[in-house]
């Protein structure tokens, strides 16, 4: 006699069922035809089945879970339709659109990088290319005045001095100076030492150039910086309000420590008075070093996963957005005067707040200040009082009352305070 097949119970109506005629959900349960013909698919992404309260539909048709959507996909902001990452464009302002909307309305600044609406876009006929409007009128207003610039990267050389000179910290810093009123671009990258790096910049004007020194410690440093700006001033070039000093801290030793970077973010929040007293008032609201209290809430720095991390640092909680993100060089956040993106990018911390200066004395203590910072969140952080100075220290003019108390903090050297204490005398802070 043949034994009768066990029936097995349907997870949704508990009908009994045969099992031969029968799905399993992710979970393992029974889902009889019926009820998974009404209330049921399969995912075209993972293939596992679900409930049809989960299902998506992409632009074209194909039918994903919620899971696959937050992990690979994204909604163009424009036409609202599902597309895979792969497909994406990021705009200026964040937002991601399709390639097809991109095509149809937006277009790349020749100068940044970013995307922008076509309507917001200016194309300049001399050069042949498209412009936000930010660039174009720093580009436009002197095209073709400069002479071309013969780009090139700086040494991939790190060089550590034996000994540290005037320096604070023997760890390796790269600068960027960024000067216009060039008059022969080409000519001055070949005056300066071979080891430095020379390329145009979009926020600078045709007469502009950006040189970037190699990651250089100690006296090192102050060969290569002092070689460098004696070339520049010597040709009577000029950093202009358009101008920035960007210095890149060598973040080896703590790029993959959170707990660490979490000190760093902190304390630079806490102190961005301090810093913002010894610069001119046009950095205080400047787009190219946007204040790290304007983006950022204090307790959010407060982190000790990099998955959190670079959810606060890019507000981005979906992964495979930030992984996107990451991977590209003017990703918006880089503008924070503190930038965190230069560290998932290319490994160093860059600090943004300075204005453009080819000044050696200025650059090597604003080295020096940067330094100390660096040295105290890795070294000797105190969280009480980061948190009490993260409160308390509101305004750029209480400086001059706490400069004895955050020079000592720092172990900042004693000519550097001096200058400091000029600084905030000079802008009345």
């Amino acid at each position: 006699m043949k034994e009768e097949t066990k029936k097995i119970k349907c997870n949704e109506c508990e009908n009994m069922i045969d099992p031969g005629n029968c799905e399993r959900d992710d979970q393992g349960n029974s889902i009889c035809e019926e009820c998974f013909e009404n209330g049921y698919f399969v995912c075209n992404d993972c293939h596992e089945i679900e409930k049809q309260c989960d299902e998506r539909n992409t632009h074209d048709g194909r039918s994903i879970c919620t899971d696959c959507m937050n992990a690979n996909y994204f909604i163009c902001s424009d036409c609202d339709e599902i597309y895979h990452t792969d497909d994406s464009r990021c705009l200026e302002n964040g937002n991601l659109v399709c390639e097809s909307c991109f095509d149809s309305d937006y277009g790349t600044c020749e100068r940044c990088g970013d995307g922008f609406a076509q309507s917001d876009l200016h194309y300049c006929e001399e050069c042949g290319a498209d412009y936000c409007e930010r660039c174009f009128e720093n580009y436009h207003s002197s095209c073709g005045d400069g002479g071309e610039v013969d780009e090139r990267t700086p040494s991939g050389r790190f060089y550590v001095g034996d000994k540290l000179g005037t320096m604070a910290i023997n760890r390796c810093v790269g600068v960027e100076i960024e000067v216009e009123k060039c008059h022969d671009r080409g000519e001055l990258g070949e005056a300066l030492p071979s080891i430095v790096g020379v390329s145009e910049d979009g926020s600078l004007d045709d007469t502009g150039v950006e040189i970037q020194t190699p990651p250089s410690s100690g006296v090192e440093f102050e060969k290569i910086v002092r070689a460098v700006t004696k070339t520049i001033n010597d040709r009577d070039c000029v950093a202009t309000k358009s101008c920035g000093l960007h210095i890149h801290i060598d973040a080896r030793d703590f790029r993959y420590r959170p707990a660490v970077l979490s000190k760093i973010l902190r304390t630079y929040y806490a102190l961005e008075p301090m810093l913002l007293s010894i610069l001119p008032d046009s950095r205080y609201d400047n787009h190219f070093c946007q204040l790290m209290r304007k983006l950022y809430n204090y307790n959010d720095l407060s982190v000790r996963g990099i998955n959190q991390l670079e959810e606060v640092w890019y507000k981005e909680p979906e992964k495979c957005l930030r992984d996107q993100r990451k991977s590209g060089k003017y990703d918006d956040s880089r503008y924070a005067g503190l930038n965190l993106h230069s560290l998932f990018y290319r490994g160093s911390i860059e600090i943004r707040y300075h204005s453009g200066t080819i000044d050696y004395e200025k650059i090597k203590h604003w080295a020096n200040i940067n330094l100390c910072i660096i040295e105290y969140a890795l070294n000797y952080f105190d969280k009480d009082r980061i948190d009490r100075l993260a409160q308390q220290f509101q305004e750029r003019t209480e400086t001059s009352k706490r400069l004895t108390e955050l020079a000592d903090m720092l172990k900042l050297p004693g000519a550097t305070k001096k200058y400091m204490a000029s600084r905030i005398k000079k802008f009345n802070h």
